[in-house]
C-alpha cells in the first residue's frame, strides 16, 4: 500500500479531532442549545463546509464525543492498572479515584453526559461492548495480580453499579459528591474481594481531589 496518502489522513484526522476538541471546549462554557455548527467552526479555525465534511450536524459531533469519551474511559482504566497497588482493595479505591478525576475534568463531559438528551445517546450494543470491556480488564487485573476470582458476571455488575453511583455523585455536582465516592469504594471492596482481603472500614478520604 502506498504511504503518500498518510500525512493527507494526518491532517484530516488532525482537523476532525480539532473539531472535537473545540466541542467540548464550548461545552466547558455554554449550554448545549446555544452551540451550533458555525460557532464551532469559527473556534475551531475551520471553515462549516470543512466541519460538514467530517459530521453531519451538531448531534453527530456530540455522538462523536461520546463515543471518544468511551475510549478515553478504557484509558483510565487502564492507567489505573499500571503497577497495581499491594492490596486488592486499595487497586479498588486507585480505579474509583481514576473514573471521579476524569468524570470531574473532562472538558464538556458533564453537560453532555448528564443533559444533552437524544443527542448524546448511543445504541445499546456500543455501550454494552464499553461495559463487557471495562469489565474484562478489571477481572483480569484481579485474578492476575491478587489471585482473587471475579465471575464475568461479577465484574460487570461491579461495572453498572460504578456507573450508577459516579453519575449519582457527579450529576449535580461537577466536583463529585466525596461521600457518594467512598460508598462506591466500600461496595465495590466488599462484593468483588473475599472477605478477609477487603476493609470493613470506610476507604480514608471520599475521592482523589487531585
Amino acid at each position: 500500500m502506498s504511504s503518500r496518502g498518510t500525512p493527507r489522513q494526518q491532517r484530516s484526522r488532525a482537523k476532525r479531532d480539532q473539531i472535537l476538541d473545540t466541542t467540548a471546549a464550548l461545552l466547558a462554557e455554554l449550554p448545549y442549545p446555544e452551540i451550533g455548527t458555525k460557532l464551532i467552526a469559527e473556534r475551531a479555525g475551520v471553515s462549516v463546509g470543512s466541519l460538514y465534511r467530517y459530521f453531519a450536524d451538531k448531534d453527530e459531533i456530540t455522538r462523536a464525543l461520546v463515543l471518544h469519551w468511551l475510549e478515553r474511559m478504557l484509558a483510565v482504566l487502564d492507567g489505573a492498572l499500571v503497577d497495581p497497588p499491594a492490596a486488592p482493595g486499595e487497586l479498588v479505591d486507585r480505579v474509583v479515584d481514576a473514573f471521579a478525576r476524569f468524570y470531574r475534568s473532562e472538558p464538556g463531559f458533564h453537560q453532555i453526559w448528564f443533559f444533552s438528551g437524544p443527542a448524546g445517546n448511543l445504541d445499546r450494543s456500543v455501550g454494552d461492548a464499553h461495559d463487557t470491556a471495562l469489565a474484562t480488564r478489571l477481572r483480569a487485573a484481579l485474578a492476575d495480580r491478587y489471585a482473587v476470582d471475579v465471575s464475568p458476571r461479577q465484574a460487570l455488575v461491579a461495572v453498572s453499579v460504578g456507573d450508577k453511583l459516579l453519575s449519582e455523585a457527579f450529576r449535580d455536582d461537577p466536583d463529585g459528591d466525596p461521600e457518594i465516592v467512598a460508598e462506591l469504594k466500600l461496595i465495590l471492596r466488599r462484593y468483588l474481594l473475599p472477605p478477609d482481603r477487603s476493609t470493613v472500614d470506610r476507604p480514608a478520604g471520599g475521592t482523589d481531589q487531585q
